[in-house]
């Protein structure tokens, strides 16, 4: 099983730069399902959200399937919900070969 996070004090700016360096030439979807949130008190929540995304490599012609879970947790800041933590874990990477597009 795969997982990615983001590391506590971690400059969230440079970790959307290295994720924009990966994701801008690639094609994508990508779907959360039916969360389930946790309300563990008023100003803290977890949650878990199911996903699957398609990651398509136009150029070199290749597709990634998956599935998995986002975990997060979230706190209430200035009475507005902050995402405080997260976690990918997947369950299933398809990846095939088809026909590069221009």
């Amino acid at each position: 099983m795969a997982r990615a996070s983001v590391a506590r004090g971690t400059d969230v700016d440079a970790y959307i730069e290295r994720v924009r360096a990966f994701i801008d030439p690639l094609t994508t979807t990508h779907h959360g399902h039916q969360p389930e949130i946790e309300l563990m008190g008023d100003s803290q929540a977890t949650g878990i959200w199911p996903m699957e995304d398609v990651l398509v490599w136009r150029a070199q012609g290749y597709r990634l399937r998956g599935t998995g879970h986002y975990r997060e947790t979230y706190r209430k800041v200035e009475g507005a919900w902050k995402i405080s933590s997260l976690q990918l874990s997947r369950l299933y990477v398809y990846v095939e070969k088809v026909e590069p597009l221009a």
